[in-house]
């Protein structure tokens, strides 16, 4: 019989997420676990059978961590902000769990996707109505447009290239917001889809319409 690990499976994940933390999820190793529990590298599959197992289980400690962080933005007044807000804390507070979970590389890199990853669709889609009058389709039209932009400004924070103030980041989201409500309501027009060409006339845009609803 193999002798009683002297650590605990949660202490051995815990371990795992430290080190992602610090080095990413690559550093994880036998010697860099057995270094932070002292243990000998072989004690450290008592409780998995390999490294990839041990990874895959500090995956799922890291979302459970990103689920806390969700859960306290959908608390909040509006929920739908909360939850914006919380999504960039999140890269603020853990800026290594943000890159392995909304950072990295996928293997089917389409938005769809990417919402299935994220984990909270319906419940962000749940707090958008109850915010704002709109349809189910213009609903799920606001949560994409807005999750690409929030997207955009916890990347910024996760990799240090920008850093904002909670005022800031309220005002920020807050504005986006009214553009994209603004967007859904407004005329559809040719220049909104056009890709820019190089060379040729420049086509001016009545930009009063489209602050005018439908």
């Amino acid at each position: 019989m193999p002798p009683k690990p002297k650590y605990t499976k949660e202490q051995l994940i815990d371990a795992a997420v430290d080190i992602i933390r610090r080095d990413g999820i690559k550093a994880i190793t036998a010697q860099s676990l057995a270094a932070i529990l002292h243990v000998t590298p072989p004690s450290v599959f008592s409780h998995f059978d390999t490294v990839e197992d041990i990874r895959e289980a500090a995956i799922e400690k890291s979302r459970t961590i990103y689920d806390s962080y969700v859960k306290k933005g959908l608390a909040m007044n509006p929920p739908f902000k909360g939850f914006a807000m919380q999504f960039v804390q999140f890269a603020v507070d853990e800026p290594m769990l943000f890159q392995l979970l909304f950072m990295s590389k996928k293997n089917d890199p389409r938005f769809s996707e990417y919402s299935l990853l994220e984990g909270h669709t319906e419940f962000i889609l749940n707090a958008i109505k109850d915010t704002f009058p709109l349809t189910d389709e213009e609903c799920q039209e606001l949560y994409i447009y807005t999750a690409i932009f929030t997207h955009g400004i916890a990347s910024m924070t996760a990799t240090g290239a920008c850093k904002f103030s909670e005022k800031e980041l309220a005002e920020l989201l807050g504005k986006s917001c009214r553009g994209f409500l603004m967007a859904i309501h407004a005329p559809e027009d040719a220049h909104t889809d056009q890709i820019p060409k190089t060379g040729g006339r420049v086509d001016r845009v009545d930009a009063a319409k489209y602050l005018r609803r439908k």
